[in-house]
């Protein structure tokens, strides 16, 4: 007979007054299970439901405690088994671990003939862990003896109850509830009904808990990201929310604030660069470290002035000042580089050159700066018009060694053995230089032809060493971008994509240069990104490219030339922002105008106090910034003018 079959009907209340609900009878080599079935019933708490449908003391236990066990309570005793009688008078069942062991221990054969004689067989419980209830031999019974004999004066004992957790029986659990209803006095099968139901409650309310806990947590890395904290996975969490449109956008802002806080941003950027860098000569990093280096960086020289010679802040007066103090410095003896009658330019000013290398850039931005004076022939006097186109042949003829004639490429080191392994940020910086040079007019090593073919060639090389990307809000078509030089380890460089994109959109307005549609698909998945960009910082948002090259020593030698690079994202993205969104008027996309009116509100108006700040630290990057800031417009009518209202 199992303990399901019957119902146990519980005592009417006496003056018996139980220390134990239960007593757990069991040899030590059962310790195991004694010890899990104590834990068991202590800690189940009674279904309140269950409690309050039954009246009087039918169920009023929340828990079934406590369960004597001698381990647990009984102690050294020297009257050890008078203690252990004494628990038996007091606990209101014994249940018994039936297993052979149990059944051949004289101490559990003495204890269940004295809870017999002193109460109702009806309080013996059973769980059957060993044996067989159903064998007599003393190796393999379960049922002790002292279960089945008749006692003095008792009539015959029925076949216990048992749960039974041998495998193929009862699980643990429900053993557990069988020994539970008994000493509760229910039916199992109410027991097992709403410890089920509170069990779903139970598994319900700590899924809902783990479910609030994970939105929370995801809320607070969500709110971190719109933050511009770099959590961990920043990059990657930002790409994937990008790409479901699940981050909020930047407000499109009014013409008359971006006005505003591109006034604001230009006209600190100009003073700076005015006073503080021109005092210490533009070097790169000439704001933080004025003593760092003596050697004239012709590279931020050009970027400076390219700024300053362009910008509407800058008055004539101090235009003229910049041309006689500043435009010429790199052009005097012992700066420039020729060997062997070749010009070479200038040295690079990087503490991190391998080989006493001489750069490209150097030449390329002092092109631009120029380009930018020659612009206003009013600032130069005779003299100085002449001055700056002789040193302007001189830079574009330094730019030789860099070019392969042949493809359109640049190289960042000079003589390479390899004319094909070519620079995007060269090429770039080249193709800029070459525009620069036909937007004042001028030609290139005295040819307007040859000046025409190298931006063809030099554009349509760019977009050649174009490659697929990952980018967020990607079309079905995919995006491109640029590796910071070909054959480079990194698979995107944003700096350089933002840079490289930003020329051939200058090709295409300026010379009519026909952009692919792999470039100018690849131009809205920028913007959206550039809509919800954070700034982190000059050091945490420009990266750095090792370039090593072979190139041609003397006869039969090819050593190492090497060089880094540093790109900065922030000021080719204003640029990128800002042409786009003049190339889309009058083109019926208005998604992609507001994207672009979105992307350029929120580099000035809110990241552009913080952008500044940095970019002010490092000469280089405030003239990359005030560079790019000179193609927005610079009043409000004009920004209106791009559809802002």
């Amino acid at each position: 007979m199992s303990v399901t079959d019957v119902p146990r009907e519980r005592e009417p209340e006496s003056a018996v007054a139980y220390d134990y609900q239960g007593y757990i009878c069991y040899s030590h080599h059962d310790t195991r299970w004694a010890a899990w079935l104590q834990t068991a019933i202590e800690n189940y708490a009674v279904p309140r439901r269950l409690r309050e449908e039954k009246t009087g003391r039918r169920v009023t236990l929340k828990r079934c405690r406590p369960i004597f066990r001698d381990r647990t309570e009984a102690n050294a005793d020297p009257n050890l088994e008078g203690l252990l009688h004494e628990a038996l008078d007091r606990s209101k069942y014994l249940i018994v671990l039936c297993s052979p062991a149990c059944a051949q221990s004289i101490w559990c054969g003495d204890e269940i003939r004295h809870f017999r004689q002193t109460t109702d067989d009806k309080r013996v419980l059973c769980l059957i862990v060993d044996g067989d209830p159903n064998e007599t031999s003393e190796a393999m019974r379960a049922y002790p003896p002292a279960l089945l004999e008749p006692l003095a004066g008792h009539e015959a004992p029925p076949v216990p109850l048992a749960a039974d957790v041998r495998p193929g029986n009862d699980s643990r659990r429900e053993a557990k509830l069988k020994l539970i209803a008994a000493i509760l006095g229910v039916r199992f099968a109410d027991l097992a009904r709403r410890d089920r139901r509170r069990r779903l409650r139970e598994i319900a309310t700590r899924a809902l808990a783990a479910l609030a806990f994970i939105v929370l947590c995801c809320a607070i890395y969500y709110l971190a990201l719109l933050a511009g904290q770099h959590v961990p996975g920043y990059k990657s969490a930002m790409r994937v929310l990008n790409e479901r449109h699940w981050l909020l956008p930047a407000p499109v802002y009014s013409a008359d604030d971006v006005a505003d806080a591109e006034t604001r941003l230009r006209a600190t950027t100009v003073n700076t660069l005015l006073h503080d860098g021109a005092a210490t000569g533009w070097r790169w990093h000439a704001l933080t470290e004025p003593t760092a280096r003596s050697t004239v960086d012709a590279w931020t020289i050009g970027q400076a002035l390219s700024g300053l010679l362009a910008s509407s802040t800058v008055d004539a007066p101090e235009r003229r000042t910049l041309i006689s103090q500043a435009l010429f410095v790199p052009m005097r003896p012992g700066h420039t580089v020729v060997r062997n009658g070749i010009n070479y330019g200038w040295h690079g000013v990087d503490e991190r050159l391998i080989l006493d290398d001489t750069w490209p850039e150097e030449a390329l931005w002092y092109i631009c700066a120029l380009s930018r004076a020659l612009t206003n022939a009013s600032d130069l006097t005779p003299a100085q018009r002449n001055q700056a186109r002789s040193a302007l042949v001189f830079a574009q003829r330094s730019t030789d060694p860099y070019r392969d004639p042949r493809m359109g490429g640049w190289d960042g080191i000079a003589d390479q053995v390899d004319k094909s392994s070519i620079s995007t940020y060269t090429t770039a910086t080249a193709l800029q230089a070459l525009l620069d040079t036909r937007r004042a007019g001028l030609v290139w090593d005295g040819s307007t032809k040859l000046r025409d073919a190298l931006i063809a060639a030099t554009a349509a090389r760019l977009v050649e060493t174009m490659h697929p990307i990952e980018l967020p809000g990607t079309t079905s078509t995919g995006a491109y971008g640029w590796q910071a030089s070909q054959g480079d380890e990194n698979a995107f460089e944003e700096g350089v994509t933002l840079q490289s994109l930003t020329v051939l959109l200058r090709a295409e307005a300026e010379t009519g240069f026909v952009l692919p549609a792999r470039v100018t698909q690849s131009i809205p998945p920028q913007l959206a990104q550039i809509g919800v960009a954070t700034y982190s910082g000059v050091e945490g948002t420009v990266s750095s490219a090792h370039f090593v090259e072979a190139v041609r020593g003397t006869p039969g030698t090819h050593p190492i030339g090497t060089r880094y690079i540093d790109f900065a994202w922030y000021p080719w993205a204003i640029a990128v922002s800002e042409l786009w969104l003049a190339r889309s008027q009058g083109r019926s996309d208005a998604n992609s105008e507001n994207a672009a009116r979105r992307a350029l509100g929120h580099l000035v108006v809110d990241l552009g106090p913080e952008a500044q700040a940095d970019a002010l630290s490092h000469d280089w990057a405030a003239a990359e910034l005030l560079v790019n800031l000179n193609l927005i417009p610079p009043t409000a009518p004009a920004l209106r003018s791009l559809g802002f209202k």
